[in-house]
């Protein structure tokens, strides 16, 4: 990992999101996209992860029932951090934004 080019994590990054995407429906969750690229720049904090490919918000739903709180997320937050070293949750983060799904680089998820 150390060493690894960003469009390669960015490649990592993208299968993890289909094998969270399925995990999260196979346990009965229904999922949107939320914030995914943001070539402008802007919406999220400097540096985001966004802004480079590395970052995903997800809108989770169960039962028809759109859940916004960051506990809500906490098994995908788990099978998420579960698939790679790299991989972060942000309901780990002080913020708790738990819809956010990311890799680190350079320091920042």
């Amino acid at each position: 990992m150390l060493g690894m080019r960003l469009s390669e994590l960015q490649r990592i990054f993208t299968l993890n999101v289909a094998k969270l995407i399925q995990w999260a429906y196979d346990q009965g969750y229904e999922l949107t996209f939320g914030e995914s690229f943001n070539a402008a720049g802007t919406g999220h904090m400097k540096n985001s992860n966004h802004y480079i490919r590395l970052a995903q918000d997800l809108n989770l739903f169960k039962d028809n029932e759109y859940l916004t709180k960051s506990d809500s997320y906490k098994p995908l937050g788990s099978f998420w951090v579960s698939l790679h070293p790299l991989n972060r949750w942000g309901g780990d983060f002080k913020s708790k934004d738990g819809n956010h799904f990311s890799m680190l680089w350079e320091g920042r998820a």
